[in-house]
Protein backbone atom coordinates (compact mmCIF):
# COMPACT_ATOMS: atom_id res chain seq x y z
CA UNK A 1 0.00 0.00 0.00
CA UNK A 2 1.51 3.34 -0.94
CA UNK A 3 1.89 5.69 2.08
CA UNK A 4 0.42 9.41 1.25
CA UNK A 5 2.90 12.38 2.52
CA UNK A 6 1.88 16.03 1.43
CA UNK A 7 2.94 17.75 -0.99
CA UNK A 8 3.43 21.34 -0.66
CA UNK A 9 1.56 24.67 -2.01
CA UNK A 10 1.95 26.32 -5.12
CA UNK A 11 3.08 29.12 -3.00
CA UNK A 12 5.63 26.97 -1.11
CA UNK A 13 7.05 25.74 -4.38
CA UNK A 14 7.14 29.16 -6.08
CA UNK A 15 8.84 30.88 -2.79
CA UNK A 16 11.04 27.92 -3.06
CA UNK A 17 11.87 28.68 -6.46
CA UNK A 18 12.73 32.22 -5.96
CA UNK A 19 14.84 31.44 -3.20
CA UNK A 20 17.05 29.15 -5.36
CA UNK A 21 16.84 31.81 -7.86
CA UNK A 22 17.31 34.77 -4.89
CA UNK A 23 19.80 37.25 -6.96
CA UNK A 24 18.08 36.31 -10.59
CA UNK A 25 14.69 37.74 -11.29
CA UNK A 26 12.39 35.30 -13.05
CA UNK A 27 9.33 35.88 -14.99
CA UNK A 28 5.72 34.49 -14.08
CA UNK A 29 5.87 31.89 -17.35
CA UNK A 30 9.40 30.49 -16.42
CA UNK A 31 8.10 30.20 -12.71
CA UNK A 32 5.21 27.90 -14.28
CA UNK A 33 7.99 26.18 -16.30
CA UNK A 34 9.82 25.53 -13.88
CA UNK A 35 7.29 24.09 -11.43
CA UNK A 36 5.87 21.97 -13.94
CA UNK A 37 2.52 23.40 -13.76
CA UNK A 38 0.48 25.77 -16.26
CA UNK A 39 0.96 29.33 -16.36
CA UNK A 40 -2.53 29.71 -14.58
CA UNK A 41 -1.31 27.73 -11.49
CA UNK A 42 1.08 30.99 -10.71
CA UNK A 43 -0.51 33.01 -8.17
CA UNK A 44 -0.03 36.27 -8.48
CA UNK A 45 -2.21 37.56 -5.45
CA UNK A 46 0.65 36.07 -3.69
CA UNK A 47 3.38 37.42 -5.73
CA UNK A 48 1.51 40.89 -4.78
CA UNK A 49 1.43 40.23 -0.88
CA UNK A 50 4.98 39.14 -1.04
CA UNK A 51 5.84 42.46 -2.64
CA UNK A 52 3.68 44.24 -0.35
CA UNK A 53 5.48 42.86 2.60
CA UNK A 54 8.72 43.77 0.92
CA UNK A 55 9.95 39.91 0.40
CA UNK A 56 10.30 40.73 -3.21
CA UNK A 57 10.76 43.33 -6.31
CA UNK A 58 8.96 43.17 -9.36
CA UNK A 59 11.11 44.02 -12.32
CA UNK A 60 9.23 45.79 -14.69
CA UNK A 61 10.36 44.88 -18.43
CA UNK A 62 10.18 46.66 -22.12
CA UNK A 63 6.78 46.20 -23.73
CA UNK A 64 6.30 43.11 -24.70
CA UNK A 65 8.13 41.14 -21.75
CA UNK A 66 6.70 39.70 -18.84
CA UNK A 67 7.55 41.28 -15.66
CA UNK A 68 9.98 39.51 -13.34
CA UNK A 69 9.74 39.04 -9.61
CA UNK A 70 13.18 38.74 -7.44
CA UNK A 71 13.62 37.96 -3.94
CA UNK A 72 14.76 40.78 -1.94
CA UNK A 73 14.59 39.46 1.63
CA UNK A 74 14.87 35.99 2.27
CA UNK A 75 12.68 34.79 5.54
CA UNK A 76 14.31 30.97 5.41
CA UNK A 77 12.74 27.70 4.17
CA UNK A 78 9.21 28.41 5.14
CA UNK A 79 7.27 30.60 2.52
CA UNK A 80 5.52 33.64 4.16
CA UNK A 81 2.16 33.39 5.01
CA UNK A 82 -0.69 35.59 4.35
CA UNK A 83 -4.24 36.33 5.14
CA UNK A 84 -7.11 36.44 2.20
CA UNK A 85 -6.60 40.64 2.72
CA UNK A 86 -2.81 40.24 2.66
CA UNK A 87 -1.75 40.61 5.94
CA UNK A 88 1.51 38.44 7.00
CA UNK A 89 0.33 35.91 9.39
CA UNK A 90 3.29 35.61 11.94
CA UNK A 91 0.92 33.76 14.68
CA UNK A 92 2.33 30.21 15.48
CA UNK A 93 0.50 26.67 15.26
CA UNK A 94 -0.31 25.18 17.91
CA UNK A 95 1.25 21.70 16.85
CA UNK A 96 4.27 24.40 16.15
CA UNK A 97 4.14 25.97 19.20
CA UNK A 98 3.97 21.99 21.16
CA UNK A 99 7.06 20.76 19.20
CA UNK A 100 9.12 23.39 20.13
CA UNK A 101 8.67 23.07 23.27
CA UNK A 102 9.00 19.24 23.45
CA UNK A 103 12.55 20.43 21.70
CA UNK A 104 13.55 23.12 24.50
CA UNK A 105 12.10 20.93 27.30
CA UNK A 106 13.08 17.57 26.01
CA UNK A 107 11.75 16.10 29.27
CA UNK A 108 8.49 16.86 30.66
CA UNK A 109 4.66 15.88 31.82
CA UNK A 110 1.56 16.35 29.77
CA UNK A 111 0.93 19.16 32.70
CA UNK A 112 4.28 21.22 32.26
CA UNK A 113 4.07 21.09 28.29
CA UNK A 114 0.66 22.52 28.00
CA UNK A 115 1.52 24.67 30.39
CA UNK A 116 4.31 25.77 28.26
CA UNK A 117 1.71 26.14 25.07
CA UNK A 118 -0.99 27.73 26.91
CA UNK A 119 -1.13 30.67 24.30
CA UNK A 120 -1.29 28.70 21.36
CA UNK A 121 -2.96 25.15 22.73
CA UNK A 122 -5.82 23.78 25.10
CA UNK A 123 -4.45 20.52 27.13
CA UNK A 124 -6.34 18.08 25.07
CA UNK A 125 -4.28 19.13 21.79
CA UNK A 126 -1.34 19.02 23.87
CA UNK A 127 -2.46 14.82 25.20
CA UNK A 128 -3.47 14.31 21.38
CA UNK A 129 -0.35 15.48 19.63
CA UNK A 130 1.72 13.66 22.54
CA UNK A 131 -0.61 10.18 21.97
CA UNK A 132 0.20 10.63 18.24
CA UNK A 133 3.84 10.96 18.11
CA UNK A 134 4.82 8.76 20.56
CA UNK A 135 4.17 5.68 19.07
CA UNK A 136 5.70 7.16 16.00
CA UNK A 137 9.07 6.80 17.73
CA UNK A 138 9.90 10.90 18.71
CA UNK A 139 8.87 10.02 22.57
CA UNK A 140 9.76 7.71 25.13
CA UNK A 141 7.18 7.20 28.24
CA UNK A 142 8.46 6.72 31.51
CA UNK A 143 6.93 7.35 35.07
CA UNK A 144 3.51 6.95 36.34
CA UNK A 145 0.59 5.49 34.72
CA UNK A 146 -1.65 8.46 36.30
CA UNK A 147 1.83 11.18 35.47
CA UNK A 148 3.94 9.56 32.56
CA UNK A 149 6.82 11.88 31.78
CA UNK A 150 7.99 12.15 28.23
CA UNK A 151 11.73 12.35 27.44
CA UNK A 152 12.19 13.50 23.86
CA UNK A 153 14.23 10.71 21.57
CA UNK A 154 14.02 11.67 18.00
CA UNK A 155 14.50 15.41 17.11
CA UNK A 156 14.93 15.10 13.38
CA UNK A 157 14.40 18.71 13.52
CA UNK A 158 12.50 22.25 13.57
CA UNK A 159 9.51 21.52 11.55
CA UNK A 160 6.66 19.64 13.79
CA UNK A 161 5.67 16.22 12.70
CA UNK A 162 2.20 16.52 10.75
CA UNK A 163 -0.56 14.33 12.14
CA UNK A 164 -2.51 13.75 9.05
CA UNK A 165 -6.15 12.72 8.91
CA UNK A 166 -5.26 9.20 7.56
CA UNK A 167 -4.06 8.80 10.59
CA UNK A 168 -0.83 8.93 9.78
CA UNK A 169 2.59 10.92 11.05
CA UNK A 170 4.46 12.92 8.72
CA UNK A 171 7.89 13.88 9.58
CA UNK A 172 8.80 17.05 7.21
CA UNK A 173 12.25 17.17 8.31
CA UNK A 174 12.92 13.76 6.85
CA UNK A 175 10.19 13.55 4.63
CA UNK A 176 8.90 10.30 5.60
CA UNK A 177 5.66 8.36 7.27
CA UNK A 178 6.73 7.91 10.55
CA UNK A 179 3.54 5.60 11.94
CA UNK A 180 0.57 5.11 10.46
CA UNK A 181 -2.44 3.46 12.05
CA UNK A 182 -3.80 0.60 9.68
CA UNK A 183 -7.48 -0.27 10.31
CA UNK A 184 -8.29 -4.15 11.05
CA UNK A 185 -9.64 -5.88 7.87
CA UNK A 186 -12.19 -8.60 8.40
Amino acid sequence: MELTKPQPTICQRMYALLRKNLNQPIARNMMALELGVGADSIDDRYLRHLAAAGYVIKHQMQRGQSSKWQLIKDAGIDAPRFSANGSLIVATGANEAIWQAIRILKTFTREELAAHVAKFAKPETVASYIKAIEPAGYLKRSGSYARPLYTLVRNTGPKPPQIMRVKEVYDPNLDEIMAREVPDRE
